[in-house]
């Protein structure tokens, strides 16, 4: 499909239709949605478009193009050698997957409500889907892998079996998980012993991040913190910032434990968090924690945590260290056995 000169307000429409099919879905989206939003008449729609078949059809065919470029500048960026750069490709779409309003590959998506194999749609989004498998199977090929074109239809497979997780489940670290299966299609598992592929703390980087959802019980409210002591026992049924804490790095192990090795944790090293409001039983608090740097083993995550009513519970920052399980647990007995 060529493209299309656009008039500006062509491409406003472009812009608005873009947006709102996206997240508000092709079908339940109407001609007079759309000119409203976009602030044009429905005679612009058909003098630029023709019909709002093809009006969706220039939408994929833009969002493909800008996919597909910005796919190739991030290999054409990524100095490791060919296998590791095939790995990557997911780290490319795990960066899309963690952005507000991710709801799914916007062709998949499209694909389900367009079930028409003539609508023309449909040919732009399959041109997407091939065009990336071509790409991983010329990576793939680079790398020296036996039979390409069967390793990229397998890695094609996960990465749309991710994107349906994210439409079925919400589940946004999907693509994480599909990464750690691509290693053992592109040569061996675990990741370790795949040559040239990351050592998995090498796959720590920022941006990762993760998103949990917790409805207060009972049991975590201040009281229940240390029932031994009267000092908690007298104070408010609310949560309790101790089991903050816990939940904040449990968001926080969610969000890198597809890149840890088997032998490896994470533990708490620093805490600076507040707590802004009191939550009682029955209130649902979404944490959020993003990596956003690295130093050596020591990660540190960017934290927010509200009610669904907006109400902000805790914000600020916490601090993990990659640790040697094995040996962690060997010092701790160590300390356990040492002489008063």
């Amino acid at each position: 499909m060529h493209e299309r000169q656009l008039s500006p307000s062509g491409e406003r429409l472009l812009d608005v239709a873009a947006e709102v099919f996206y997240a508000e879905g092709i079908r339940a989206t109407g001609v007079d949605t759309l000119v409203e939003r976009a602030r044009v008449s429905k005679p612009t729609l058909y003098a630029q478009f023709g019909s709002k078949e093809q009006l969706i059809a220039a939408v994929l065919e833009r969002r493909s193009r800008d996919r597909r470029a910005s796919l190739a500048k991030f290999l054409a960026g990524h100095e490791g050698p060919p296998k590791e750069r095939l790995l990557a490709v997911f780290d490319w779409l795990a960066q899309g997957h963690q952005r507000a309003g991710f709801r799914g590959c916007p062709f998949t998506n499209a694909a389900v409500e367009l079930p028409d194999p003539d609508h023309p749609a449909r040919l732009v989004i399959a041109a997407y889907k091939l065009a990336l498998r071509d790409v991983l199977r010329e990576v793939a090929a680079e790398a020296g892998l036996p039979d390409p074109a069967r390793i990229a239809s397998e890695l094609s497979l996960l990465i749309d079996g991710a994107n349906a997780r994210v439409v079925v489940f919400g589940d946004r670290e999907a693509i994480r998980h599909a990464k750690r299966a691509a290693v053992s299609v592109v040569g061996g598992s675990p990741a370790s012993d795949v040559e040239g592929a990351p050592n998995v703390t090498e796959l720590l980087r920022p941006g990762l991040a993760a998103t949990m959802d917790y409805r207060v019980p009972n049991t975590r409210t201040v009281p229940h913190l240390l029932p031994e002591a009267p000092e908690f026992t007298r104070m408010p049924q609310v949560l309790a910032t101790g089991y903050l804490i816990g939940l904040v790095e449990q968001t926080c192990m969610k969000a890198v434990q597809d890149c840890l090795d088997e032998s490896e944790r994470t533990v708490g090293v620093h805490v600076d968090l507040s707590h802004e409001a009191p939550s009682p039983p029955g209130a649902l608090i979404r944490f959020d924690a993003e990596l956003v740097t690295v130093h050596g083993r020591e990660l540190t995550f960017s934290i927010r945590a509200a009610e669904y009513d907006g109400t902000t519970v805790c914000r600020g920052t916490h601090k993990r260290a990659v640790i040697d399980l094995a040996r962690f647990e060997s010092k701790a007995r160590a300390r356990r056995s040492a002489p008063e």
